[in-house]
């Protein structure tokens, strides 16, 4: 009965409005996510341009401190013990002048006392034998990269890099140092345009920090890393690269890239706070939710008129007594009305399709493609107002004429339909099984712009019809069973079949082809 058959088609429009918002949520939900992901790719490429740029940097000032120290050295030690004589002090003055990273000179004696400062302190006799570089070479090592400390004649942080003196015996006779304070570095750092909360550290190999833009952390002593898997793993095994984790110094969750100094045993990490990054990205991504919501809103209230609709078609055609005349022209104003808001909701699929990324658009372009068949079945009835019928002939070849218009040029589509009136129970179902088989031919068939043809037959033998879809395509893969085909399409062609009782199947031979085969309903056949 008309009532029945209507009472489908208002629970096929819910399964399809229900199948594009669960295809919105999941496309909103990908689209979130791949911006947050790239979000987090931008901050960790830019930093890892710092880190590139700081190293070096780092490495340029380092082994021209060192070429310093080497020449001073040997000047303060031409006596055979350490000694700056009015040359040394010039010497000094010109490399301090020359050299911004470095704030001054230091002469150290054997027993750790101050000799002579560049600095104009009065600092000689001050005792630093407690200092970590002054007991590091007295006890071996040529050269030393000490860690951030705070001053003592003077106020500030600075680290140093240091040189053991020997005399020609190769006795210990004291430490060279050359101190720089951590200031010039960060001021430094600061020019590279990096936000407020981005922080750039310099490591020793063994967690000890060197210079850090940033000073926020509590006390005098500069905590250190040593345990932190920056020094304990990602620097043993590469020589950069980038990770997520915690600063074992303001215990704020970052995005690092990290790259060692040639020639020296340092360290460099470049880090953005991981939830100031993100703030944008919550900002699109309210955005993106928002304009879901507006959409989905929009098509449960378009569904739900609808569904009024159709609903209220079955209630009247249900208890109608009026005239054929008045039934016919309230039935025609049904279509009109089904076919204007199925072409509402492809319009608004359209927009919704052009809103996302290029790779997020082929479920939009499906669903549109079944709504177009549904809207197509609506339309032929409107326009011969005969509602016991479809010609299946012309309302096939519309159907692939329309998918025709968006296949490659390299594929035909043909079309071989025995003139078989069908009604609108069997139209649709079988509108939306040709859509889905010969989309599938279309996107898997002909791959790496193969030629082919897609042939759609249709013939029938006293109540019963036969569907063929077949194509001259790759076919199936090897070993693949029908059974153990997977994919909404099929599962929406099983379903189909269900709803006009009939059965499908699917083999390969050159090609793949697909057989419906379906009871004609009463009333139903050749025209």
């Amino acid at each position: 009965m008309r009532w029945m058959r209507a009472g489908t088609g208002a629970r096929l429009m819910l399964a399809i409005s229900g199948l594009f918002a669960v295809s919105a949520l999941a496309t909103t939900s990908v689209t979130i996510e791949t911006d947050r992901v790239g979000t987090i790719q931008e901050s960790e490429g830019r930093s890892a341009v710092v880190a590139q740029m700081v190293e070096e940097h780092a490495r340029l000032a380092f082994d021209i401190s060192k070429a310093a120290l080497l020449e001073l050295g040997d000047v303060v030690m031409e006596s055979g013990g350490p000694r700056v004589t009015p040359a040394a002090a010039a010497r000094m003055s010109a490399w301090v002048r020359d050299l911004p990273q470095i704030n001054a000179f230091w002469l150290i004696d054997a027993d750790g006392r101050v000799i002579y400062t560049s600095r104009p302190i009065a600092a000689a006799g001050h005792d630093v034998s407690d200092r970590e570089y002054f007991n590091a070479l007295r006890d071996g090592g040529e050269f030393l990269v000490g860690r951030m400390t705070l001053g003592r004649l003077e106020p500030g942080w600075f680290f140093t890099l240091s040189r053991r003196l020997v005399d020609k015996e190769g006795n210990f006779r004291g430490v060279l140092v050359a101190s720089m304070r951590t200031d010039y570095f960060a001021s430094l750092y600061n020019r590279l345009g990096l936000g407020e909360f981005d922080n750039i550290t310099l490591y020793r190999a063994d967690g000890a920090v060197v210079a850090r833009r940033l000073t926020n952390w509590s006390g005098d002593v500069v905590p250190s890393a040593a345990n932190h898997p920056l020094i304990t793993d990602y620097a043993l095994k590469a020589a950069s690269g980038v990770f997520e984790g915690v600063s074992p110094i303001d215990h704020v969750l970052r995005l690092c890239a990290f790259r060692r100094v040639d020639n020296w045993p340092l360290i460099v990490l470049a880090n953005s706070d991981k939830d100031r990054v993100l703030e944008p990205w919550r900002r699109r991504a309210a955005s993106s939710v928002a304009y879901c919501a507006a959409v989905l809103a929009a098509l449960a209230f378009l569904t739900w008129w609808g569904y009024r609709r159709i609903s209220g078609e079955a209630r009247a055609l249900a208890t109608a007594t009026a005239t054929a005349t008045r039934n016919a022209i309230l039935l025609n104003e049904v279509h009109h009305r089904v076919k204007n808001n199925l072409a509402i909701i492809q319009s608004l699929l359209m927009l919704e399709a052009n809103q996302v990324a290029p790779e997020a658009r082929q479920g939009y372009e499906h669903s549109i493609a079944r709504v177009e068949a549904m809207g197509l079945v609506h339309h032929l009835l409107y326009q011969t107002q005969d509602f016991e019928g479809i010609d299946a002939a012309a309302y096939l070849r519309r159907l692939t004429d329309g998918l025709g218009a968006s296949a490659p040029a390299t594929i035909e589509i043909v079309n071989d339909v025995e003139a078989v009136a069908i009604d609108l129970d069997t139209a649709i179902p079988l509108a939306l099984i040709v859509n889905e088989v010969v989309i599938n031919a279309l996107k898997h068939g002909f791959p790496d712009g193969r030629t082919g043809r897609v042939t759609v037959r249709l013939r029938h033998d006293g109540g019963w019809a036969t569907l063929t879809v077949e194509d001259d395509g790759v076919g199936l893969p090897d070993g693949v069973e029908q059974d153990r085909l997977r994919g909404l399409g099929l599962m929406l062609v099983t379903q189909l079949t269900k709803q006009l009782g009939g059965t499908w199947t699917i083999t390969c031979g050159d090609g793949a082809s697909f057989t419906l085969g379906f009871p004609l309903r009463a009333g139903t056949g050749i025209d």
